[in-house]
């Protein structure tokens, strides 16, 4: 089993408060790549490294940047926790030197204390990408909810008949997971109840909430109705919604102005093609599905965790199309032999404070090692319950009761689970949910440190207690 994260950091510039604008970024960029790195588009790099696996299906590390002034670092897959925190350590360093010589500093926060959500900000400090223009145009989503938030995304190897088991396990323990790991408060005060994790609600305000885009909602956030098959996933990949663009998130991207669902798309193309416009130009081309389109459809679901697919060359559309048609049990052998690799990518984990960048990866990693166990306590309640423990950690304590049941006691009891699955993998991983630990002891969530620094010294102190410093 390989595993890597995704690591967001907000940058911030050390003098002055405030943003730091894409010039900084596509100027650091070019001296990596300058120093051997890759360039991808201008707004990211990667490189191999000595812990480059082969078996990966991207076995090179990234740095890049995504919606605004946040830096995202991808150590190369591997297989064990503490070779993600060693590379991560690397690759920190790396960039952070660089930023600091420029002015910029990293920080250990969910949420970037100098930013707001304001268009003004969004174009002034975004990272511009057609894809993200074409959502904002063409489907009236509202991507500056998310310029000043940053995750800590875990990625795991999964296999193709568990993988709608432990995406349904990770969409009910969501809840669980903000409340360990949020560490993104509301800092204005504006709201009439504290929000102690924004993320949520900067997703739900996402997208529209009605119109012909309406069931965009269904996409990000969780779903409302649980996802317990592989025929649930592709419905919800393919048939929710008014299909998204085809292309890869920064170039070579069109969409087909009649908006019809994915599934409509491959199965029921018109005789001379869709009619189709490029995202950058307008230009008007006529497109047929092909298989490189089932293949781009993952990455549009945008909730707290989702499956990534990578499929065996060879595959046929018509096959996808007549085994997506056929009983669940066709489906789900259709997809065990021509499926290469299944990725799980946790996404509800809020950026974490410095030194402990790793302890909700070894969390998810041993929920998926104990996977029967942990199936069963997420099984032992309603999806309705584990809903409404994932409202309550936007805004409740640990010490909180969903529907009579302890927060503190759920959280013992998961981060339990994941301890006796790093003890089965043998590779001494367990050290790493000490801070996870610690927090319910304390009964403090890293929010709740957050909101404590602020409210002695505003932003200023924020900043002092989750800033990153280096040396050379």
């Amino acid at each position: 089993m390989l595993i890597s994260v995704e690591h967001e950091m907000p940058a911030i510039p050390l003098v002055g408060g405030g943003g730091v604008e894409p010039a900084v970024f596509i100027d650091l960029w070019r001296e990596l790549s300058r120093e051997g790195w890759s360039p991808d588009g201008k707004f990211a790099v990667s490189r191999k490294s000595a812990y480059s696996r082969p078996q990966a299906e991207k076995p090179f590390q990234m740095a890049s940047t995504d919606s605004g002034p946040t830096i995202e670092l991808a150590p190369s897959p591997v297989e064990t926790v503490h070779e993600i925190d060693e590379q991560l350590r690397d690759l920190r360093t790396l960039v952070g030197i660089k930023l600091q010589s420029r002015g910029v500093g990293l920080l250990g926060n969910g949420i970037n204390p100098y930013l707001g959500t304001t268009l003004d900000e969004y174009y002034q400090y975004r990272t511009p990408r057609n894809a993200y223009d074409y959502a904002i145009h063409e489907r009236g989503w509202r991507h500056w909810t998310i310029l000043n938030i940053a995750a800590m995304q875990e990625i795991v190897d999964i296999s193709t008949v568990n993988a709608p088991t432990i995406l349904a396990i990770m969409h009910r323990l969501t809840g669980l997971i903000l409340f360990l790991n949020r560490n993104d408060p509301e800092l204005d005060g504006a709201s009439s109840q504290q929000t102690l994790s924004v993320r949520p609600s900067a997703w739900r305000e996402h997208v529209p909430s009605a119109g012909l885009f309406g069931n965009d909602r269904l996409k990000v956030y969780l779903p409302p109705q649980e996802i317990r098959t592989w025929h649930d996933y592709l419905h919800l990949l393919w048939d929710s919604n008014p299909m998204f663009i085809l292309g890869t998130k920064s170039s070579g991207l069109v969409f087909v102005p009649e908006h019809p669902t994915f599934g409509a798309f491959m199965s029921s193309p018109p005789i001379d093609g869709w009619k189709a416009r490029r995202v950058d130009t307008n230009e008007e081309l006529s497109i047929r599905p092909e298989m490189s389109h089932v293949a781009q459809t993952d990455w549009t679901y945008m909730g707290f965790a989702r499956l990534r697919m990578f499929w065996k060359d060879g595959t046929r559309l018509n096959d996808v199309i007549e085994a997506y048609r056929g009983d669940g049990k066709t489906l789900e052998s259709f997809l065990g032999a021509h499926l290469d690799k299944v990725l799980l990518e946790n996404r509800s984990s809020a950026s974490p404070p410095p030194g402990e960048e790793v302890c909700s990866l070894a969390f998810i990693v041993g929920l998926i090692e104990n996977l029967d166990a942990v199936r069963c306590f997420a099984d032992a309640r309603p999806y309705s319950f584990w809903l409404s423990v994932a409202k309550a950690a936007e805004h409740l304590p640990l010490t909180s009761r969903v529907e009579g049941v302890d927060v503190t006691e759920l959280l013992l009891q998961t981060l339990s689970l994941a301890q006796d699955g790093l003890l089965q993998r043998g590779f001494q991983e367990e050290r790493y949910l000490e801070p996870l630990f610690r927090r319910v002891r304390e009964h403090q969530s890293p929010s709740e440190r957050m909101l404590k620094f602020f409210k002695e010294g505003g932003v200023d102190a924020v900043v002092e207690h989750s800033l990153y410093h280096f040396k050379g």
